[in-house]
């Protein structure tokens, strides 16, 4: 191919831009141009988007494929829709690659691509794994590229051809180039959050209250609200860790949804499988509205969101100390 030829190339695939639990796909143009050497990201990128250059320069020279003196634009459509994190990296990486003629397959942008991008090549797991293949599905897309260390995770959502990856060099080799692939661990560690343990109790551990417990079951068949009032250390809160107990397990959707939530949070553990107990949230009555809601960047779940198909105990809600909002 001639180099006149070769600038002419647009490479393509494709990723999903999330915001909360609802994704887009974002499709992902690059090309070789004449020009000063560097790379433009265009189409609403973030801090962390915009920074994925500078990882990409470095993943393609350590693997022999160098771009210092290429001007390169990569272009997120559409261009309303803000592009967050560091899982667009894979998907750029592709698209530069296939520009360049390094990779061969005609239909990248066909396949949805998440994973950030490591300075040795390696493909590092993300949060947001499984709402974003859930959001491919949803878009007609049935294949996806997942870092190795969210397998387990993308595993739990059944109708979808996964291809799990360690680098990028394995990667290009899989799409018909030839590149020797580094010996070097695979990254499977994801991001955890903190996790406070929930306590959890039976209603076989409840002796007497009659009453209460008929209240329980009544709002658990009926998915009813349930208001308790009554003194100190009578029992309110013991009964109200109790209504986990008796809901009824979540269904294979249910189970997708809180787990996505957790996915979000950096929470999921694929190995464990799909949980279908109800989820259990219990905030401080001192709980900013922040806390409760969440903040405006996807990945900020709040404490309500936490509780979806679940149990929110307001503990101590009326004593004037509670955030309102």
């Amino acid at each position: 191919m001639s180099e006149e030829a070769k600038l002419n190339v647009i490479g393509r695939s494709s990723a999903v831009a999330l915001w909360g639990l609802a994704g887009k796909i974002v499709s992902i143009e690059a090309c070789v141009s004449a020009g000063l050497p560097g790379i433009d990201i265009v189409g609403l990128p973030d801090a962390s988007v915009s920074e994925s250059r500078k990882r990409l320069r470095a993943a393609l020279a350590y693997l022999g494929i160098p771009v210092a003196t290429q001007h390169l634009t990569i272009n997120l459509t559409p261009g309303s829709v803000p592009k967050i994190g560091t899982g667009f990296d894979l998907g750029i990486a592709v698209a530069v690659l296939k520009a360049q003629g390094v990779i061969s397959q005609t239909d990248t942008e066909e396949i949805i691509h998440c994973g950030e991008l490591g300075l040795d090549g390696r493909i590092r797991p993300v949060n947001g794994v499984l709402p974003s293949l859930h959001s491919g599905l949803q878009a007609g897309f049935e294949r996806f590229v997942v870092p190795v260390g969210n397998r387990q995770e993308a595993d739990l959502l059944g109708g979808a051809r996964v291809r799990a990856v360690t680098s990028l060099a394995e990667l290009i080799n899989i799409y018909g180039g030839q590149l020797n692939v580094p010996m070097l661990p695979p990254v499977v560690d994801a991001e955890t959050a903190n996790l406070e343990t929930t306590e959890h109790h039976d209603l076989a551990e409840v002796q007497g209250q009659a009453e209460a417990r008929f209240g329980l079951e009544v709002a658990a068949a009926g998915g009813h609200n349930l208001l308790m009032r009554g003194t100190p250390g009578a029992g309110k809160t013991l009964l109200a860790q109790c209504l986990q107990g008796i809901l009824p397990p979540l269904d294979a959707p249910q189970a997708v949804e809180v787990a996505a939530v957790r996915s979000l949070r950096g929470e999921l553990r694929g190995s464990e499988g799909l949980d279908h107990r109800p989820p259990f949230e219990a905030p401080h009555h001192r709980s900013t509205a922040s806390a409760l809601i969440g903040g405006r960047r996807p990945g900020s779940i709040g404490i309500l969101s936490r509780a979806h198909r679940g149990v929110l105990f307001m503990d101590e809600a009326s004593n004037g100390k509670c955030t309102s909002f």
